[in-house]
């Protein structure tokens, strides 16, 4: 059977992480070490979904300089097709984190690129990147108008968008583009923001969910960090918690990049909500388990062989 094929839009990161050998300080010094990796939430999931075996394309922009044509051969190196990221000045973000011995993201800082060039490349490609594929995950933070043509292109086409979300500025100012999304998924805190209340039990979860969805995503998904994730299908009406497990955490960022992407694989493909939170479990779980943002290694079909 033919991969299904996905096209990943959003930003590409140069992650720098300082790793503290002990628990933080605020106003000491930190021994531990510092490494650079390349990062940004759409660049981990694109590297996610081809080494889950989808067909990935990816539709962003590079720093045109050294690194910027390294991020690009890592990406092709595995097989992404990286025919529509767009070299240019500032093309990529710089993300400064702080992480403890526990794996635990202490505080972060974020450099945003250049966002101009890519939503150029949006307004000139994007029915052409939406004629190829069977799905798009999509940043829906990037700016203002991405967003509005992609859910254009792909309401043409009949393509699905899964949505995720970045630094809620667009969603916060534009919540009606929820309502373009066969799925959307954001973290408790981001939830918490979006709806204005508070979230502290599995039941202000559950019922949160289903407020959320109101904005008119098919799907609606809110992670839990260690708690797991609480999901909401309007057309199955499928509405319930999905647990975690305990595991040793190395380092915890780019664990909602591969949740995400374990969604969008089962989702792409037909499968219903419950089978995309399992699996987008058990990918997350895999991440946190390496000192990189994203997997490292191929995986198979089967969810059993993910755990």
């Amino acid at each position: 059977m033919m991969s299904k094929s996905v096209t990943v839009i959003g930003t590409i990161f140069v992650d720098l992480k300082g790793m503290s050998f002990g628990p933080v300080k605020k106003d000491a010094r930190n021994i531990g070490q510092v490494l650079r990796s390349h990062g940004g939430s759409a660049r981990n999931i694109a590297e996610n979904l081809q080494m889950m075996g989808l067909d990935c394309i990816f539709a962003s922009t590079v720093n045109d300089d050294q690194l910027g044509k390294e991020v690009i051969d890592r990406l092709s190196g595995i097989g992404v097709n990286t025919e529509y990221i767009l070299p240019c000045p500032n093309g990529m973000g710089i993300w400064l984190a702080v992480i403890d011995n526990q794996g635990n993201l202490i505080c972060s800082v974020s450099h945003l690129p250049n966002l101009e060039k890519l939503e150029y490349l949006v307004r000139t490609q994007i029915d052409e990147i939406v004629a190829k594929t069977h799905g798009i995950a999509l940043d829906v933070d990037i700016t203002d108008a991405i967003p509005e043509m992609v859910i254009s292109a792909c309401k043409s086409h009949n393509i699905p968008i899964y949505g995720v979300v970045g630094n809620l500025e667009t969603v916060k100012k534009q919540p009606e583009i929820l309502a373009g999304l066969d799925s959307f998924v954001c973290n408790k805190e981001e939830a918490e923001i979006l709806l204005g209340q508070q979230i502290s039990s599995r039941e202000d979860a559950l019922i949160a969910v289903r407020k959320l969805a109101k904005y008119g995503s098919t799907r609606t998904i809110i992670t839990l960090d260690c708690e797991g994730c609480v999901y909401y299908d309007i057309v199955t009406g499928e509405h319930d918690h999905y647990p975690s497990k305990d595991v040793t955490v190395i380092d915890c960022t780019g664990a909602g990049d591969g949740f995400f992407s374990g969604v969008v694989y089962e989702l792409v493909q037909g499968r219903g909500i419950k089978q995309a939170v399992t699996t987008g479990t058990e990918i997350a779980l895999k991440v946190i388990r390496s000192a990189d943002n994203n997997l490292v290694e191929k995986v198979g079909n089967s969810v059993k062989q993910l755990a």
